[in-house]
């Protein structure tokens, strides 16, 4: 008898692990990416490849089953994304160090302390888009994640946490993703309380994290910042012995 696979995925969430860390349009569902992977390399001493990688989703998906990965892709931002759902930082660690983050940042913000760390931009209207109370608390925060004194993955993940918040404490409409502010009346009841938002961001990645890490097979992910038209140069940031045979699932 010809059974019928679901595809819509209805039932999955497509935040579990690190999927959920940061929002990125046209996401690829995570069970889409895991079906295909236990379909076409199910041998894990096989390289799965994606050429436009995204937030990286498929890597992470690869990680679980046990397969080294490679994922390229031009934006800085999506690779930033990638590089921190796939690291596997140990939950302690993490947790010390946003107390750390957290516990100066309120000081400072009860001591009146500035920090003029904001992007200067001629065509960047910052209170068009943030009220100024959000502004000086995304400027405190800032500082303290971008002089963390811990290694870059540590410091890469909190600047994840700190995008996330950004985003959702701005006044632009968050159920979309075309830059639309919200309406006079929507920003006369928004006040966002921007270290509680960071508070639970963080909490919650570093949850995500710690489940990746209990739940990843002994593999490697490894995200790069380049053209998939020269692949070739992609490939010669990646060690050769990770490199046992790559092949593109994903296009």
């Amino acid at each position: 008898m010809k059974t019928t696979q679901d595809w819509t995925f209805l039932e999955f969430s497509t935040k579990n692990y690190s999927h959920g860390f940061h929002l990125y349009p046209a996401r690829m569902h995570p069970e889409i990416a895991k079906r295909l992977i236990e379909k076409y390399v199910p041998d894990t001493k096989k390289v799965v490849f994606d050429p436009f990688m995204g937030s990286g989703g498929v890597l992470v998906e690869a990680l679980l089953h046990g397969n080294n990965s490679i994922g390229v892709d031009v934006n800085p931002f999506a690779v930033l994304i990638s590089r921190v759902k796939t690291l596997t930082i140990e939950a302690a660690r993490l947790e010390k160090r946003f107390n750390e983050i957290i516990t100066k940042s309120e000081s400072d913000y009860a001591g009146k302390v500035r920090y003029d760390n904001s992007p200067k931009s001629d065509s960047l209207n910052l209170k068009f888009w943030y009220k100024p109370d959000v502004i000086k608390k995304l400027e405190i925060l800032k500082h303290h994640i971008f002089n963390l004194d811990d290694s870059k993955p540590v410091i890469d993940f909190f600047k994840v946490c700190f995008s996330l918040t950004s985003r959702k404490a701005s006044n632009q409409r968050n159920s979309i993703y075309k830059i639309y502010r919200m309406s006079k009346e929507q920003m006369d009841s928004f006040n966002p309380d921007v270290f509680a938002m960071f508070k639970e961001i963080c909490k919650n990645n570093i949850q995500k994290m710690s489940d990746l890490h209990t739940s990843s097979k002994k593999a490697k992910a490894f995200p790069i910042l380049g053209d998939s038209r020269n692949v070739s140069k992609a490939f010669s940031q990646v060690p050769k012995k990770s490199l046992t045979m790559a092949r593109s699932i994903l296009w």
